[in-house]
């Protein structure tokens, strides 16, 4: 059983058969130990990015609780945390299929380039492209936002420095752009209140901002 730290340094962890994984914040993975032997299965709860170890013989296959994902031997993320609405798969190399966990109903098979991005509470789905570089920029301990709402953006920041924030009078039709690399929790706000003016206060792990 593993979990991903702060989004300060991503965590890697390499499987028995050498396939490589790559833990976002605060990240649950785990894998039996009769991986391999028939079928290589791990179990996740967050992000990660997976290099996985071609074998014809073992199937590879994420499970997430509500979808599973049989890779073909390939490259690829998978983000579902259980306090977001959407889970999302996203192919950068070789082939992934997805389907739902418990009935195993099969949703789509993804070709490189490709993100879909289900919906918890109905599984429904779209498929879309992506910009693998951007969108996998994490691995580089980076965050970054382009035109993200403000909810998305300060769930995300929870995760990468480890703490809850309160929101006060806010603007929902906020949207942000920027990157976070090796700014501290104080530095991070201060980049806000030039974006969007605030007030904050920090009490241990626990941030509350209030919109001027």
């Amino acid at each position: 059983r593993y979990i991903g730290g702060d989004g300060l340094d991503a965590d890697v962890v390499e499987l028995p058969d050498g396939t490589q994984v790559c833990l976002g914040s605060k990240t649950v993975f785990h894998y039996e130990n009769d991986y391999g032997r028939k079928e290589r299965i791990v179990y996740l709860e967050g992000e990660a990015y997976f290099d996985v170890v071609h074998d014809e013989n073992n199937k590879f296959i994420v499970n997430t609780g509500t979808v599973n994902v049989l890779v073909h031997g390939t490259s690829f993320s998978v983000t579902d945390y259980p306090t977001d609405s959407f889970i999302s798969v996203a192919l950068e190399k070789g082939s992934v299929s997805v389907e739902t966990s418990r009935e195993h109903d099969l949703l789509t098979r993804l070709v490189p380039g490709q993100k879909l991005l289900i919906a918890k509470s109905d599984i429904s789905w779209n498929v879309s492209a992506f910009d693998a570089e951007a969108y996998n920029i994490w691995m580089l301990n980076k965050l970054q936002f382009k035109g993200e709402s403000l909810y998305d953006v300060f769930r995300k920041i929870e995760r990468w420095y480890g703490v809850k924030i309160r929101l006060e009078n806010e603007n929902p039709s906020y949207s942000y752009w920027f990157t976070l690399k090796t700014e501290s929790l104080t530095e991070m706000l201060n980049l806000i209140n030039q974006i969007t003016p605030i007030d904050y206060k920090i009490n241990g792990e626990e941030v509350t901002i209030r919109y001027k």
